[in-house]
């Protein structure tokens, strides 16, 4: 019943940076042209400009309101190519000593938590780049916002980042419905020349009316050529995908009888066939019980984390799910955790500054020597009694060293559910590590 631990390791061997996946498609288009690549700090810049944030635009919120009332249907806006939207930006890992300072951890290595943040405004830019309205008047921000909606997967296997050298997204538009936008992108570490592909994403993004919670229509993404119609063709497949495993969720469907039975040997572990009595107060040796094995923590959202629309900061909200998720499993295990796989981040609702933020990272399944996280963010409306989930995010780490993970015990229903939930997501890590191994030669 347990993964292919093989396949796991298999990433150690394999050098990511072909841009192809299992069946040899691209992820990514290939750009020939001569491209100066922003700096993030440049990138940023830009976006607040976009979006009317830099002083010398006076027209507010209320000027974007007015032009937004005027949107335009989708057939009224030209379509857009993958080209159009295409775009680098460096990370200055080792050139700059003021991105190091925010970006580098206790220990010398890169926070991974600051590359999700941005990740997430260098998908936002993407997508402004795609949207085009032919009648804005010059200098006029743009009457959209767009914000995430998903973080469908970041997979790199176990990555080890330093500041030896600079880093580089790179990405476009890659799927467009009437609203919603896929983009893919790729990170990777510039050595001289030659960029080593570290890791691959993909985020789906919303466009919403400037100052409004209306959707927006965005431009058509119309293939040019048989690359762009496979990488938009992926697009369809991703969504059919999202979908089917959505609709086969453990709060949907009962699980399936192969789960059925890990269950069972679950309660049978909890079992002695001698005096017919539950041990559920004696943990086995090398395991945790899964109560045991989480970590809460409650943060005031302040202006500082706020977004380009006066929201919290999307990238701040994964960043900070990340580090709990890590100090749980590193708690829990007594060994370093490196990120494996990012997978299925939610925004179900936009949260506001000032609000606080409750999250609660759960280990819920282990194989091998890796480990499942769960993690949800919930909104405590304290004068009100009452609180909302914002965000549930799904981390997969890998830990230090070949020994196994300790096994986590479910003792209740509910967190068999959530064994069963955490060993799916798992099982998607390994197949996404097989799909990214680059395709045989000959």
């Amino acid at each position: 019943m347990g993964l292919n631990r093989k396949l796991f390791f298999a990433s150690r061997q394999l050098l990511r940076g072909t841009m192809f996946d299992v069946s040899g498609r691209r992820t990514l288009i290939k750009y020939d042209s001569v491209i100066r690549p922003k700096h993030i700090t440049e990138l940023t810049s830009d976006l607040g400009m976009h979006v009317g944030r830099n002083p010398s635009y006076k027209g507010g919120i209320a000027a974007l309101q007015a032009v937004s009332t005027k949107m335009p249907k989708q057939e009224e806006l030209p379509s857009r190519t993958m080209r159009d939207s295409y775009d680098e930006v460096v990370l200055p890992l080792a050139s700059s000593t003021d991105y190091q300072k925010s970006h580098v951890g206790a220990r010398g290595m890169v926070r991974y938590g600051k590359i999700l943040e941005d990740m997430d405004v260098f998908a936002v830019w993407l997508c402004y780049r795609h949207i085009h309205y032919p009648n804005l008047s010059f200098g006029v921000p743009m009457p959209v916002s767009v914000v995430t909606a998903l973080v469908d997967n970041i997979h790199g296997g176990h990555i080890n980042l330093t500041t030896e050298h600079d880093l580089k997204l790179r990405g476009h538009v890659s799927w467009v419905g009437k609203t919603s936008l896929e983009c893919s992108m790729e990170l990777s570490l510039l050595v001289g020349n030659v960029c080593k592909t570290l890791l691959d994403a993909k985020f789906v993004m919303v466009a919403k009316k400037a100052g409004s919670a209306e959707s927006a229509f965005v431009n058509k993404l119309t293939p040019d050529g048989p690359e762009e119609q496979a990488i938009f063709d992926r697009g369809i497949e991703n969504i059919k995908r999202r979908k089917d495993f959505q609709d086969k969720g453990i709060m949907k469907v009962p699980p399936t009888d192969e789960e059925r039975v890990i269950l069972h040997n679950l309660f049978l572990e909890d079992f002695d066939p001698k005096t017919y009595i539950l041990r559920s107060g004696q943990c086995p040796k090398g395991a945790i019980f899964m109560d045991d094995a989480k970590l809460t923590n409650v943060i005031i959202c302040q202006p500082e984390s706020e977004n380009l629309y006066s929201k919290v900061f999307g990238g701040f909200l994964m960043r900070s799910a990340f580090e709990l998720a890590w100090a749980t499993a590193y708690i829990m295990s007594g060994r370093r955790p490196w990120i494996y796989h990012t997978d299925d981040i939610w925004f179900r609702r936009p949260v506001d500054v000032g609000s606080l933020l409750h999250y609660e990272a759960q280990a819920v399944y282990t194989e091998a020597n890796f480990l499942q996280m769960s993690v949800s963010a919930t909104v405590i409306h304290a004068e009100q009694g009452t609180k909302e989930i914002t965000n549930v995010f799904h981390f997969t780490f890998k830990l230090d060293g070949e020994d196994p993970a300790p096994r986590v015990i479910p003792r209740t229903y509910p967190e068999t559910l959530m064994y069963i939930e955490g060993r799916r997501y798992m099982k998607l890590a390994c197949i996404a590590d097989k799909e990214r191994a680059p395709p045989a030669s000959g």
